[in-house]
């Protein structure tokens, strides 16, 4: 009886592999396939430092359609659903849904796109006028929250 001489896949094994395949003309499901191997093993950037310049990851453009980009292209990674809404068919995003983007966080973060949450700005502002402050209101509620605070 023979030994099958079977590799076990292994981070190194799949950071390679997926660099064979970038170098044909792969289908965008095949990387996929392969993003989600590599980001079982929780890759570091270190471990993932070669991928840089190969067209691996799927990104979803303004226009609807879905093409590879390297680590270094611009393309924004969506974590908060309100931001999805508000930038829908707006900016380049990476083709993975909300909830895949937070099981992928170990190997997108790895990668160059940046966060919305770390990149977009909330702000509020207010337009009209404030009334003034009513002084028998404002005594009331510090009685009331003296007596709540003790």
């Amino acid at each position: 009886m023979g030994v099958l001489k079977v590799k076990i896949p292994n981070l190194s094994l799949l950071v390679q592999e997926l660099k064979l395949v970038a170098q044909s003309s792969p289908s965008i499901d095949d990387i996929k396939s392969l993003i989600w191997q590599i980001n079982a093993f929780a890759p570091t950037i270190k471990d993932l430092a070669q991928l840089d310049e190969y067209k691996i990851i799927p990104v979803k453009c303004s226009n609807g359609t879905v093409e590879l980009r390297t680590g270094l292209e611009r393309f924004s990674i969506i974590d908060r659903q309100p931001w999805a809404d508000a930038f829908e068919g707006k900016l380049d995003v990476v083709d993975f849904s909300l909830k895949e983007v937070r099981s992928l966080e170990p190997f997108l973060s790895c990668m160059s796109g940046g966060y919305l949450s770390m990149v977009v700005i909330e702000k509020s502002s207010f337009e009209g006028s404030l009334p003034e402050p009513n002084p028998k209101r404002t005594r009331d509620l510090q009685r009331r929250a003296y007596a709540l605070s003790r």
